[in-house]
């Protein structure tokens, strides 16, 4: 009995499109109202059938590769919303690995900066020798430190940062 209410509301469906299709109407349905509108243009290549299509259930209306032209804006319509979930999650991504960079910067200079709070208390209650002895890259490798910070800016890139102590290479521009 279920299948002859579904027969007779896809016919009472065809029946209702076939109207306003013939009519000239407009529907309230958004998808029903793209196809009136993709029939009623002839370069399409849609055509009405008198019949629902049995397999979908859908008002006959099929496109020149004789597919149901309502399932396949279902379909694009599908295809379209998942795209766009997809790019609002890998703006999510984005975001979250942007805060997680964030993050490991701030982490990074406040460790820098105890560092050379911990290195200025040192000079302060004289466990470290002042005025120092050597130069910066001398103390850290004394010091058994990785980088130091140099006394003059970088002359590539101009900026006061750490360097190397094996070598001597800035922090900022890697020269």
């Amino acid at each position: 009995m279920g299948q002859i209410m579904d027969y007779q509301k896809c016919r009472s469906d065809n029946h209702d499109f076939g109207k306003l299709y013939t009519t000239g109407q407009n529907s309230d349905n958004p998808t029903w109202q793209k196809v009136l509108d993709g029939l009623r243009e002839k370069g399409r290549g849609w055509r009405r059938l008198h019949h629902f299509i049995k397999a979908c259930g859908h008002p006959g209306v099929r496109d020149s590769g004789n597919r149901c032209v309502f399932c396949l804006l279902e379909r694009n319509e599908k295809r379209e919303e998942e795209q766009k979930q997809t790019a609002e999650r890998t703006r999510a991504e984005y975001v979250a690995a942007l805060y997680e960079q964030a993050d490991v910067i701030e982490k990074q200079a406040r460790e820098k900066a105890d560092k050379l709070r911990k290195e200025a208390d040192d000079v302060l209650w004289h466990r470290l020798p002042w005025p120092p002895v050597g130069s910066p890259r001398q103390q850290a490798i004394a010091m058994g430190e990785k980088w130091y910070l140099p006394v003059d800016a970088c002359r590539h890139c101009g900026e006061m940062s750490e360097r190397y102590v094996a070598n001597g290479r800035c922090k900022s521009c890697g020269k």
